[in-house]
């Protein structure tokens, strides 16, 4: 049997410009919760140009924390205004483009970024997702990895990156790519269970029983990694009664209709393993 469940995600992340007068993180995970606020127009006339453009930037990112799209949409169209070479602008409102599924200004945005700066391990990362929205896998690899190629640091390219790999189950590359985020506790639970789910698929089971475990103790209730972690118990480790304990909790919270054959599989085979 097959661990067959993957935790696929994908990371999005905003770039920065460094000549800019303020310099937030250059990569910043945009959350999928949306809060739709109206914002009134700033008058900007008034006030020095440096404070100005510190409050857009302000704003801009205070509209990326909230996943506010219509605000992000207009802090960025406002910053390109002032500087159409602004690159976190061209980010962000690239990024606002992918999310509604508008992929020919969102690689327009970004090409014109590349343009200003073609070192932006952010960027590239941003460029990643694009060619993977049109089903280009080996380009959005090839941009993920030049991503991490600039900035080995950058655990958002890691992320998306390995997710390809684990969506190809060539696990040795999800290992190797996620390695880095791991070692640095930088791993974000998705990425995690794809980890332990690659470590298992190459042999490698006591890591993965541990990455399981790490990954349950913080998030009892995640579906791919109960489900792993039972067919790694049961298939592999002849621990049939904690096998069935967890698919018991994984029938508590809601299976999903694709696992249920594969679940009755692993009653079958541990009830078989306790007689």
């Amino acid at each position: 049997m097959k661990n067959i469940f993957l935790a696929f995600t994908l990371s999005l992340t905003l770039s920065s410009c460094s000549s800019d007068p303020v310099k937030p993180n250059e990569t910043a995970p945009v959350k999928k919760t949306e809060v739709k606020v109206e914002v009134p127009l700033v008058k900007v006339e008034k006030k020095p140009e440096p404070e100005i453009k510190a409050n857009r930037y302000a704003e801009l990112d205070a509209a990326i924390a909230a996943s506010n799209d219509d605000k992000i949409r207009v802090s960025a169209s406002e910053l390109l205004l002032s500087n159409a070479r602004d690159t976190r602008a061209l980010n962000a409102l690239a990024m606002y483009y992918y999310k509604n599924k508008q992929l020919g200004a969102a690689n327009l945005l970004i090409n014109k970024s590349l343009a200003v700066n073609p070192k932006s391990a952010a960027t590239y990362n941003n460029l990643g997702l694009l060619e993977l929205a049109s089903d280009n896998k080996y380009e959005a690899v090839n941009a993920f990895r030049k991503a991490l190629e600039l900035d080995p640091e950058n655990y958002f390219s890691a992320f998306n990156v390995a997710s390809i790999y684990a969506q190809e189950k060539d696990y040795n590359k999800v290992i190797f790519s996620l390695e880095k985020a791991i070692k640095n506790d930088k791993a974000d639970v998705n990425s995690l269970s794809n980890y332990g789910m690659a470590l298992a698929a190459t042999g490698k089971t006591q890591e993965a029983s541990d990455t399981y475990e790490k990954i349950l103790k913080n998030n009892p209730d995640h579906k791919s990694t109960m489900l792993n972690f039972s067919i790694l118990m049961i298939e592999k480790q002849d621990k049939f009664k904690e096998g069935l304990d967890l698919i018991n909790r994984l029938k508590f919270v809601g299976v999903p209709n694709e696992s249920r054959e594969v679940i009755k599989e692993l009653e079958i085979k541990a009830k078989a393993g306790l007689k």
